[in-house]
């Protein structure tokens, strides 16, 4: 158990948490078996600080995600209307996403929705 307290009774009144004590008073978290609440009674320290440093040191530690550029395609409309024989037009990119238009749906109200 890390000695942050000296005194379990009387809770710390304005702690400042390192880094290094922030990941000991984890690691003693996770050992403990305690829930998050029942450490932190024990320990007499606040929940949000066990917390907040849990979300801290969570972050560092991942990798930074890429984030996939989305490339948008310009879609031309017809000038003249689609045959009437035709029940939709089905519009799929290539993530997957899907839209149906309904027969009699104009390039105009397309353009629109684009």
């Amino acid at each position: 158990m890390l000695e942050t307290n000296p005194s379990p009774e009387q809770p710390i009144t304005n702690p400042r948490w390192t880094a290094e004590i922030a990941k000991k008073m984890i690691t003693n978290w996770k050992r403990s078996g305690l829930s998050q609440a029942a450490f932190c009674r024990r320990e007499a320290i606040a929940l949000s600080t066990l917390n907040y440093w849990i979300r801290k040191t969570g972050r560092s530690r991942r990798k930074p995600q890429r984030q996939k550029k989305q490339n948008f395609v310009e879609v031309k409309t017809p000038q003249r209307p689609v045959p009437s024989h035709r029940s939709s037009i089905e519009l799929v990119t290539p993530s997957g996403f899907k839209l149906t238009l309904p027969s009699g749906f104009s390039g105009n109200d397309l353009q629109q929705v684009l």
